[in-house]
């Protein structure tokens, strides 16, 4: 008679177990359903090419759409008028996301987002064929070179062009831990570092920590 409440307490104790575990794990399973990734320019560009890699090797399904306009906010506004979490994320560069807020573009302020960074091109100055000297992005450069353009990079400066996935800060902690280790796998993998070198980027792999560090001290 005197074990039976120990009884009670052993089988109590066991039922809470097995729910939290059964928590644990549907949380494990949810964070790694498909997401969709939306790049906030055209087809084609930086933005969108940094997405096409990053996705082959993310170890979950991902959807990519363009969703263009009003200098990258539209589709900044699609993603944060969206359930937040964690299922929809934003490609697009840092000055073009400080900028949506300071045209009076974005529905939202960049205190509500965090993300990470993951890529960078410092600006270059460049002599053309007829000796004329021009500041561009060295992404930029690349493009025009391999499309004919007889360039030549006389300086590398020291400023320059993010880019990065962003979120609304308020999906669940769980799904942005995942996202952590989803995004770092993808920006640490060999075919990201060969894609970053022959486009004119760095490979920065910023975490939340530094990216909000970044935002905060970012100047037009």
């Amino acid at each position: 008679m005197r074990n039976k409440p120990l009884l009670a307490l052993l089988i109590i104790a066991l039922i809470i177990t097995t729910i939290l575990a059964a928590i644990l794990a549907r949380n494990a399973l949810t964070a790694r359903e498909p997401i969709t990734i939306t790049v906030a320019w055209n087809p084609g560009s930086i933005t969108d090419d940094i997405v096409g890699v990053m996705a082959k090797n993310m170890d979950l399904q991902v959807k990519k759409q363009n969703i263009t306009g009003a200098n990258g906010a539209n589709g900044l506004n699609a993603v944060f008028a969206a359930k937040h979490t964690g299922k929809h994320l934003l490609s697009t560069s840092l000055s073009a996301f400080m900028a949506a807020e300071a045209m009076g573009f974005a529905e939202s302020s960049s205190k509500d987002w965090t993300g990470w960074l993951t890529a960078f091109s410092p600006f270059v100055t460049v002599v053309s064929e007829d000796k004329t000297e021009t500041r561009m992005l060295l992404a930029d450069a690349v493009v025009k070179i391999r499309a004919g353009e007889k360039l030549s990079i006389i300086e590398t400066l020291e400023s320059g062009e993010y880019y990065g996935l962003f979120v609304p800060n308020t999906v669940p902690q769980n799904r942005l831990d995942s996202l952590d280790e989803i995004i770092k796998t993808a920006v640490d993998s060999q075919e990201f570092s060969e894609f970053a070198k022959n486009s004119g980027l760095l490979v920065i792999n910023y975490s939340r920590e530094q990216t909000r560090q970044a935002m905060n001290d970012y100047k037009p």
